[in-house]
């Protein structure tokens, strides 16, 4: 586990409570307002800055602490997949393993044909069946038969 020390929210609070403005805050621990603006954030930790902002408030510096633990985590292993058959092969092989990362890269043209022809073949009834003629869609009876439109009627297959 790694520890992580964050100052931000309750310099920020303590400065609310007090009613005071970033500018105020800046002038009373004597740094700049933008310093304020990124300690805050959490954008720096700069020892000296947080002293001088805890001696402003007159509270201990702990007081402005807010500790986190992050556990540690390292690349175990990592495969190169270039097609879904691979992915998958890659999950099977491994099931325990997580695979969590993954790039898209465009596809090939011949690859894009695939997928528009595998969009036309799914899609293909669609654009004769109106969305409220639900009793036309596709459907399962009880006993998993499935029935599918040829030549403009329904029928089993």
């Amino acid at each position: 586990m790694r520890k992580e020390f964050l100052y931000g929210k309750k310099i920020k609070e303590h400065r609310e409570q007090r009613a005071w403005t970033q500018e105020q805050l800046a002038a009373a621990a004597r740094v700049e307002p933008r310093t304020v603006q990124r300690v805050e954030k959490d954008l720096t930790k700069n020892p000296e800055t947080l002293q001088a902002i805890a001696g402003a408030f007159d509270v201990e510096l702990d007081a402005l602490r807010i500790t986190r633990m992050f556990a540690d985590s390292k690349l175990v292993r990592a495969w190169l997949v270039t097609s879904n058959r691979q992915f998958v092969q890659v999950q099977e092989a491994h099931p325990w393993q997580s695979c969590y990362r993954s790039v898209i890269a465009p596809l090939t043209e011949e690859e894009q044909s695939q997928v528009d022809e595998l969009l036309k073949r799914v899609f293909c009834d669609r654009e004769y069946i109106e969305p409220y003629e639900t009793e036309l869609w596709p459907n399962r009876n009880s006993i998993g038969e499935r029935w599918v439109g040829s030549d403009g009627g329904w029928g089993r297959v």
